[in-house]
Order: C-alpha cells, then structure tokens, then sequence
C-alpha cells in the first residue's frame, strides 16, 4: 500500500491544524427532513418523536444510512451548551470481482464511445450530489485548516486509517499517530495524503468517465505497488479500509448536508477507486 520513499513529491506548504470538526446535528438543517421522508435509505433511533423536544433536550442522535455496499453510522451527540461531537463509523463490504478492471480495457483501440456509456454507474442526481459536496468539503477545508486542501483531505483519511489498522505506522515511517501533524514536506505520508486527494479530485471532475479518465491512473498506481517490499500491506481489506476512511471523514465534514444520493455517491465511487488500483495491483503480479 505504501511506496518507497521517493516516489513523489510534495510542494505543499506543511500541515498546521487549528481546530478540530466538531459539530451537532440540527433538526434545522436540511438534511432533517430526509430523515423522516426517505426511510429506504435511512434508519433513526433517538427516542424523540417531537421536532420541539429535539430541539430544546439534549440528545444523541444516531443515524445509518443504508447501501447495498455496506452501513454508514452517523452518531451525533448534542451537550445541550452549543457543542457536541459527532462519530461516524463506516465498513465497506468486500470489493465484487464479477466486473474487471483489466489494463486491456483502456487500449486506445477501445471504443471511447463504449467506454463513456458503460461509466454512467451513477444517477444524475448522484453525480450533482457528489459534485457539490466536494465543494463544500474544499471551502470547510480551507476555512478551519492552513496550507494545502490536498495535504489536510488527505491527512485526515491517512490518519482515520492508521488508527483502524496501526500495523501501517512502520510501513509509512510513522513513530506515532500524533506524529502525523509535524511531518517533512516530503514525507512519504504527505506524499500520499496529496496523492490520493488528488486522485479524488480527478473523480470530481470526470464523474461522467471515471472508467475511461480515472481508471488508467488507479491501474497505473496500483501495478507500481505490486513491486514494493510492502506490497503485502496492499491487501483488500488494507484498500477497503483507506476507501472506508474516506467516506467517514466527508460524513463528518458535511454532516448536516449529508443526504442519501451524496453518501451512496461517494461510497460507490470509493468503491469503482478501491477495486481498479487492486486490479493493477493483481494484474502486476
């Protein structure tokens, strides 16, 4: 999963944190009205039936959007002093191998008109969703953090991932989580916070052509890790976890603009990101 040391690099100015997300869910967002509406996507258990005493009690809310790919669980807990803190835990469910990811299917030969058509695995309403929380995400990003969006995006995740599976510390050079804020520029751990930010940003902007645009990147990347001395860390549930990560962290940054079209967006996108880079992977083998 991680590559040696000098594989890229990073310009970006250093990661400096000023203050944790830490936010409340308010029945006066937007997202409230889905809870009660859409209830195929969503499941609530918080024992308040009436708007007016949820908004006067204090309370712990948990929520769970559901996917066919898995359960993201939204637990929201409000002190009744203005504060509170949210934990959201998210478990992708194995990758499919029924639909391949071969180099061979981005050969110039192939028709580009084929390929445009078969990228279409998400819904209109999905594809604006996922396109304008990562607006949101950018502007909460840069508003409570300094330096470089692809550094903190990225940072966030990485340091989700080492807290599920810490084995990974030594393989990214890392004494200790809480080293994570006071990194060189160049550490392999900021080269890959960017990396990966980046190749979401990719995603972003080729939503309508992920397997055509996104796909040769991710098959390129993960081949490169087949040749690794880690490489044994490059593991699907090592890979589902990072992707997993990502879903989580954008849960806790949106929060109140979370709906169902957003998450089950950006879980089957994770997911189309996840598999292909260990296509590459496997076909590199």
């Amino acid at each position: 999963m991680a590559p040696e040391e000098g594989i890229f690099s990073s310009h970006s100015t250093p990661y400096i944190k000023k203050h944790n997300f830490s936010q409340s869910l308010s029945v006066d967002s937007n997202y409230f009205p889905e809870l009660t509406i859409n209830t195929a996507s969503f499941e609530t258990d918080d024992g308040i039936t009436e708007i007016h005493d949820f908004k006067t009690s204090a309370s712990t809310r948990r929520m769970q959007f559901l996917n066919s790919s898995g359960s993201l669980n939204v637990r929201s807990l409000d002190s009744g002093s203005g504060g509170g803190s949210t934990d959201v835990e998210f478990e992708m469910k194995p990758f499919s191998r029924t639909r391949s990811y071969s180099p061979l299917r981005y050969m110039k030969t192939t028709s580009q008109r084929s390929l445009a058509a078969s990228d279409q695995f998400l819904t209109c309403e999905q594809r604006t969703s996922f396109n304008n929380s990562w607006k949101i995400l950018k502007d909460r990003i840069l508003q409570q953090y300094e330096g470089s969006f692809y550094l903190n995006f990225g940072i966030l995740i990485f340091g989700k991932v080492f807290k599920k599976v810490p084995e990974l510390l030594e393989v990214f050079h890392l004494p200790s989580i809480e080293e994570i804020h006071n990194l060189p520029e160049d550490h392999m751990v900021n080269r890959h916070a960017i990396l990966f930010t980046s190749l979401i940003d990719l995603a972003v902007r080729n939503i309508d052509q992920l397997e055509s645009e996104l796909g040769p990147a991710l098959i390129i990347y993960g081949q490169r890790h087949a040749h690794f001395k880690s490489k044994k860390y490059f593991s699907e549930s090592n890979i589902r976890c990072l992707c997993a990560q990502v879903v989580c962290t954008v849960a806790e940054i949106l929060l109140d603009d979370l709906d169902s079209n957003c998450v089950n967006a950006w879980i089957d996108v994770l997911r189309f990101m996840g598999h292909t880079l260990l296509c590459g992977f496997d076909n590199e083998k």
